[in-house]
């Protein structure tokens, strides 16, 4: 079948300003194609090496999925690495007897759930009549349950594990990878130019023909994740904490990994629901940057790429979060380094204010000669580390600008706080002084000279942004609406936005320590020194011991007791190691006679 396309058309990034350490002309011809599906193609030819970049970008995230489902476009994500029809079998003839069993898989958990609601209802019944629960285990759930393994088993013993990953791998592939967030989801891969009909293969059956095979158990890998990113970090548990609390309404509020609860009951009929709905022709764009062209590559999108269905665009998150009218306030305690957090209420993206936001984030937080920065951490002290920024935690709806600092030695949050509260004041009375915004102009004219210069973070800038953005323009125009911002305009927008009561803060405190957990954390400390000491001699002992304790602080008491006794374990077990041998000529300076 004949298919006709869009004209071809270049656009041009604006080309920066000259400074002795960049004088290449980035001006970057950005090619865009729309196939008559919807899906978009963007290339930006790099004809330095036989190499390219390839992004597959969705414009949908955690903001997208049900009430009672979060973390559903976060595992989709997961489950596209599993395969198709063609690809995860040891044997591909038995695609049919594997969506037989994916049907049986799905039937089970549904009765195992159904049977779980229904003990639930009976033992709350029993506690308004009796004041008694009854168990919340049956004959019947034992055996759905066994049921359940027995057919997960039948099921594993047809397959070929991380069969698509390693295809990729044969064929050269670098940064085989993917990423979720609230606003959108991507996939990233580099290959040698002469594999690009293999990538478009591999990628076009991963959009229309995915398997969701080894769905439950990829489902407790995200739950794992969960745990690992966010419960056993009381920065990460903070960051949450703040969300929950400055979304009341929106789904910004929500963890794009999901609550445990949600991933517990979720089904591969919703998630694959889901998939189908949102993993569209029209709501994706190919973003490839390296040694390739449209006359060469053309015919293979089209082989590839030109079957996909378009489908109907899902409406947009209505809900709007309503206007905040008080300060909140919220907190953690956790044995780990004291952390203030604070954010404020501000437009998405695509609204006229968000430039100047930005350049308020960057006056406060970016480089070393930053406000925060040159108060807090060089002159006072009081902090390691002060960051801003703004689209928190996404920019597609309106979100948050979000100010962070943490703790230095024995200062506490609320200093933090007060010093950050104190620069924003005085940014509202007299705005930014013309060096600062000429300062903040250099470093962002470098920064995109860096990543012009870098393929990889090119296509990555250009697939995102468009996912949360549908416009490419977001991107090309970046640099010039940064430019325009001026000091009376970032003036304006701290006095609009960053105002108290439409602040939400969130502070991380040490918990009293008793004498017993006190002395519990210093054995643990001085064995953690000696094991390092006895086991990596190269190595730094003071940062090793640090950044290790603050995550061992953050633990229950029985969990530190019995790490403890794993690391005397390992201490008298482990061999002495033999400090790094190098030679005198090479280590030593040349010295002057």
């Amino acid at each position: 079948m004949k298919i006709s396309f869009r004209t071809l058309f270049p656009i041009a990034l604006p080309v920066l300003a000259s400074f002795s350490s960049a004088g290449a002309d980035l001006s970057v011809p950005l090619q865009k194609r729309v196939l008559p599906n919807g899906l978009t193609i963007f290339l930006v030819e790099r004809h330095q090496a036989p190499v390219f970049s390839a992004r597959i970008a969705f414009r949908v995230g955690g903001v997208d999925e049900a009430e009672g489902r979060t973390g559903t476009a976060h595992l989709l994500e997961h489950m596209l690495f599993k395969g198709t029809r063609t690809v995860g079998l040891n044997n591909p003839a038995d695609a049919d007897s594997e969506s037989h069993l994916l049907e049986t898989e799905d039937k089970l958990w549904a009765s195992i759930l159904a049977e779980q609601d229904r003990l639930d209802e009976a033992s709350a019944g029993s506690v308004y009549s009796t004041g008694k629960p009854l168990p919340l285990v049956s004959e019947k759930l034992q055996q759905l349950r066994q049921e359940f393994a027995a057919i997960q088993a039948k099921h594993s013993a047809l397959l070929k594990p991380n069969a698509f990953s390693a295809l990729y791998q044969e064929a050269g592939a670098r940064g085989l990878n993917a990423g979720t967030s609230n606003d959108f989801t991507f996939y990233q891969v580099d290959l040698p130019r002469n594999r690009f009909e293999f990538w478009a293969r591999m990628e076009s059956e991963r959009i229309n023909a995915p398997v969701l095979r080894e769905f439950y158990t990829e489902r407790e890998v995200v739950k794992e994740e969960r745990r690992m990113r966010i419960e056993d970090s009381p920065e990460a548990r903070l960051k949450e904490q703040l969300l929950g609390q400055a979304f009341l309404a929106h789904p910004y509020g929500r963890p794009v990994v999901g609550w445990p609860s949600d991933l517990y009951a979720l089904k591969r009929t919703e998630v694959q629901e889901f998939y189908r709905r949102y993993y569209a022709p029209n709501r994706a764009a190919i973003v490839l940057v390296g040694d390739l062209t449209f006359n060469e590559i053309n015919p293979i999108i089209d082989a590839y790429f030109g079957q996909l269905k378009r489908q109907e665009d899902p409406s947009p998150v209505r809900t709007e979060e309503p206007r905040q009218t008080n300060d909140r306030r919220t907190s953690i305690e956790a044995d780990a380094t004291p952390i203030f957090m604070a954010g404020w209420h501000v437009p998405a993206m695509s609204h006229p204010d968000f430039p100047a936001l930005s350049v308020l984030a960057d006056l406060l937080s970016k480089g070393r000669g930053s406000r925060l920065f040159k108060r807090a951490v060089e002159t006072l002290s009081i902090a390691s580390d002060c960051q801003a920024s703004v689209g928190e935690p996404g920019s597609r709806y309106p979100g948050l600008f979000v100010a962070t600092g943490t703790a230095k030695g024995e200062a506490v949050p609320g200093l933090l706080g007060g010093i950050l509260m104190e620069e924003i004041d005085a940014i509202k009375k007299d705005g930014p002084a013309k060096a600062e915004l000429e300062r903040l102009r250099i470093l962002r004219e470098m920064d995109q000279v860096q990543r012009m210069e870098n393929p990889d973070q090119l296509a990555t800038d250009l697939a995102v942004t468009w996912a949360a953005t549908g416009n490419e323009q977001a991107f090309l125009g970046d640099l010039d609406r940064y430019r325009s911002v001026t000091a009376s305009d970032v003036q304006r927008v701290a006095n609009t936005y960053l105002v108290d009561t439409n602040r939400t803060t969130a502070v991380l405190v040490r918990p009293k320590e008793g004498e017993g957990d006190r002395a519990l954390n210093d054995e643990i400390e001085a064995t953690l020194a000696l094991l390092v000491k006895k086991t990596s001699p190269d190595m730094k002992v003071a940062d090793v011991v640090d950044s290790q304790m603050e995550m061992i602080r953050a633990k229950p008491r029985e969990q530190r007791q019995q790490m403890l006794e794993a690391m005397k374990k390992q201490l008298n077990d482990a061999p002495k190691a033999t400090p790094k041998q190098t030679n005198p000529d090479e280590s030593k300076p040349d010295e002057k006679p």
